[in-house]
Protein backbone atom coordinates (compact mmCIF):
# COMPACT_ATOMS: atom_id res chain seq x y z
CA UNK A 1 0.00 0.00 0.00
CA UNK A 2 2.87 2.59 0.99
CA UNK A 3 3.93 1.98 -2.83
CA UNK A 4 1.56 2.41 -4.03
CA UNK A 5 0.71 5.77 -2.02
CA UNK A 6 4.42 6.98 -3.04
CA UNK A 7 3.83 6.26 -6.41
CA UNK A 8 0.47 8.54 -7.04
CA UNK A 9 2.46 11.53 -4.59
CA UNK A 10 3.98 13.24 -7.63
CA UNK A 11 0.29 13.23 -9.60
CA UNK A 12 -1.01 13.99 -7.08
CA UNK A 13 1.37 16.90 -6.45
CA UNK A 14 1.56 17.78 -9.92
CA UNK A 15 -2.67 18.10 -10.41
CA UNK A 16 -2.28 20.25 -6.87
CA UNK A 17 0.30 22.56 -8.64
CA UNK A 18 -1.89 22.72 -12.09
CA UNK A 19 -4.98 23.90 -10.45
CA UNK A 20 -2.84 26.42 -8.49
CA UNK A 21 -1.84 27.83 -11.42
CA UNK A 22 -5.63 27.76 -12.84
CA UNK A 23 -6.98 29.36 -10.08
CA UNK A 24 -4.22 31.79 -9.91
CA UNK A 25 -5.09 33.15 -13.99
CA UNK A 26 -8.07 33.24 -13.06
CA UNK A 27 -7.74 35.41 -10.13
CA UNK A 28 -5.58 37.67 -12.61
CA UNK A 29 -8.20 37.96 -15.09
CA UNK A 30 -10.61 38.79 -12.36
CA UNK A 31 -8.84 41.99 -11.42
CA UNK A 32 -8.39 43.09 -15.06
CA UNK A 33 -11.95 42.75 -15.42
CA UNK A 34 -12.48 44.86 -12.58
CA UNK A 35 -9.96 47.76 -13.21
CA UNK A 36 -11.79 47.47 -16.73
CA UNK A 37 -15.19 47.84 -15.39
CA UNK A 38 -13.86 50.52 -12.94
CA UNK A 39 -12.64 52.36 -16.36
CA UNK A 40 -15.82 51.77 -18.57
CA UNK A 41 -17.67 53.05 -15.33
CA UNK A 42 -15.78 56.42 -15.43
CA UNK A 43 -16.13 56.45 -18.94
CA UNK A 44 -19.78 56.72 -18.84
CA UNK A 45 -19.70 59.10 -16.24
CA UNK A 46 -17.69 61.65 -18.12
CA UNK A 47 -19.67 60.92 -21.24
CA UNK A 48 -22.82 61.16 -19.90
CA UNK A 49 -21.66 64.93 -18.44
CA UNK A 50 -20.77 65.60 -21.67
CA UNK A 51 -24.16 64.44 -23.09
CA UNK A 52 -25.84 66.14 -20.62
CA UNK A 53 -23.28 69.83 -21.36
CA UNK A 54 -24.05 69.06 -25.09
CA UNK A 55 -28.13 68.96 -25.05
CA UNK A 56 -27.89 71.79 -22.99
CA UNK A 57 -26.42 73.69 -25.35
CA UNK A 58 -28.38 72.30 -28.19
CA UNK A 59 -31.45 73.84 -25.93
CA UNK A 60 -30.03 77.30 -25.66
CA UNK A 61 -29.12 77.56 -29.46
CA UNK A 62 -32.44 76.34 -30.52
CA UNK A 63 -34.32 79.12 -28.44
CA UNK A 64 -31.80 81.38 -29.30
CA UNK A 65 -33.14 80.87 -33.19
CA UNK A 66 -36.48 80.88 -31.36
CA UNK A 67 -36.03 83.87 -30.01
CA UNK A 68 -34.32 85.75 -32.66
CA UNK A 69 -37.20 84.48 -35.44
CA UNK A 70 -39.82 85.99 -33.00
CA UNK A 71 -37.83 89.17 -32.01
CA UNK A 72 -40.27 89.58 -28.58
CA UNK A 73 -37.42 89.44 -26.53
CA UNK A 74 -33.51 90.45 -26.31
CA UNK A 75 -31.42 87.11 -27.07
CA UNK A 76 -28.91 85.99 -24.32
CA UNK A 77 -25.30 86.55 -25.58
CA UNK A 78 -24.71 83.11 -26.78
CA UNK A 79 -20.67 82.98 -26.89
CA UNK A 80 -21.43 83.21 -22.65
CA UNK A 81 -23.65 80.32 -22.82
CA UNK A 82 -21.28 78.34 -25.23
CA UNK A 83 -18.32 79.37 -22.91
CA UNK A 84 -20.23 77.93 -19.82
CA UNK A 85 -21.14 74.84 -21.86
CA UNK A 86 -18.11 73.77 -23.01
CA UNK A 87 -15.98 74.53 -19.27
CA UNK A 88 -18.79 72.36 -18.08
CA UNK A 89 -17.97 69.38 -21.04
CA UNK A 90 -14.77 69.83 -20.71
CA UNK A 91 -14.17 70.11 -17.45
CA UNK A 92 -13.28 66.35 -16.74
CA UNK A 93 -12.86 66.09 -13.21
CA UNK A 94 -15.99 67.40 -12.40
CA UNK A 95 -17.67 64.76 -14.57
CA UNK A 96 -15.95 62.16 -12.72
CA UNK A 97 -17.82 59.49 -10.02
CA UNK A 98 -15.90 59.94 -6.46
CA UNK A 99 -13.78 57.00 -7.13
CA UNK A 100 -12.99 58.25 -10.85
CA UNK A 101 -11.71 61.44 -9.01
CA UNK A 102 -9.45 59.81 -6.78
CA UNK A 103 -8.17 57.55 -9.22
CA UNK A 104 -7.03 60.67 -11.06
CA UNK A 105 -5.56 62.52 -8.12
CA UNK A 106 -3.50 58.64 -7.26
CA UNK A 107 -2.24 58.92 -10.94
CA UNK A 108 -1.52 62.20 -11.08
CA UNK A 109 0.38 62.42 -7.16
CA UNK A 110 1.17 58.49 -6.81
CA UNK A 111 0.16 59.13 -3.35
CA UNK A 112 -1.98 61.09 -1.34
CA UNK A 113 -3.27 61.53 2.33
CA UNK A 114 -6.94 61.38 3.15
CA UNK A 115 -6.95 65.21 3.95
CA UNK A 116 -5.68 65.47 0.44
CA UNK A 117 -8.03 63.58 -1.42
CA UNK A 118 -11.10 65.27 0.27
CA UNK A 119 -9.65 68.41 -0.27
CA UNK A 120 -9.41 67.39 -4.06
CA UNK A 121 -12.84 65.97 -4.13
CA UNK A 122 -14.65 69.17 -2.69
CA UNK A 123 -12.56 71.19 -5.36
CA UNK A 124 -13.70 68.81 -8.22
CA UNK A 125 -17.02 67.64 -7.00
CA UNK A 126 -18.36 70.71 -5.13
CA UNK A 127 -21.78 68.56 -4.95
CA UNK A 128 -20.30 65.51 -3.31
CA UNK A 129 -20.66 65.65 0.81
CA UNK A 130 -17.20 64.91 1.68
CA UNK A 131 -18.70 62.03 4.56
CA UNK A 132 -18.97 59.86 1.81
CA UNK A 133 -15.23 59.75 0.79
CA UNK A 134 -13.98 57.81 3.38
CA UNK A 135 -16.73 54.36 2.58
CA UNK A 136 -15.47 54.63 -1.03
CA UNK A 137 -11.60 55.27 -0.40
CA UNK A 138 -12.40 51.37 2.26
CA UNK A 139 -14.55 50.33 -0.68
CA UNK A 140 -11.38 50.96 -3.30
CA UNK A 141 -9.31 48.98 -0.71
CA UNK A 142 -11.50 46.71 -0.25
CA UNK A 143 -12.10 45.59 -4.19
CA UNK A 144 -8.43 45.94 -4.32
CA UNK A 145 -7.82 49.18 -6.58
CA UNK A 146 -5.74 51.49 -3.65
CA UNK A 147 -3.44 50.23 -0.70
CA UNK A 148 -2.86 52.28 2.12
CA UNK A 149 1.15 52.28 2.46
CA UNK A 150 0.54 54.38 5.64
CA UNK A 151 -2.55 54.99 8.07
CA UNK A 152 -4.49 57.53 6.28
CA UNK A 153 -2.28 57.55 3.29
CA UNK A 154 -3.52 55.78 -0.35
CA UNK A 155 -1.75 54.69 -3.56
CA UNK A 156 -3.20 52.83 -6.62
CA UNK A 157 -2.40 49.19 -6.43
CA UNK A 158 -0.10 47.57 -8.86
CA UNK A 159 -2.76 46.46 -10.69
CA UNK A 160 -4.86 49.44 -10.97
CA UNK A 161 -1.72 51.38 -12.45
CA UNK A 162 -0.99 49.03 -14.80
CA UNK A 163 -4.24 48.72 -15.96
CA UNK A 164 -4.37 52.46 -16.27
CA UNK A 165 -1.46 52.34 -18.70
CA UNK A 166 -3.14 50.72 -21.45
Amino acid sequence: MQQVLEHMLPQAEELAAADQAQLDAAMRRLEAAKAELAAAQDTVDLTSGMVRSSSTLLATIKEQLQRQHTATEPARDLSATVAESTATTRGRPAQLTVAGAIRALLQERGEATYGEITAYIQQVRPDVKIKNTSPELSRMVKRGELVRPRVGSYQLSSDSRAADSF
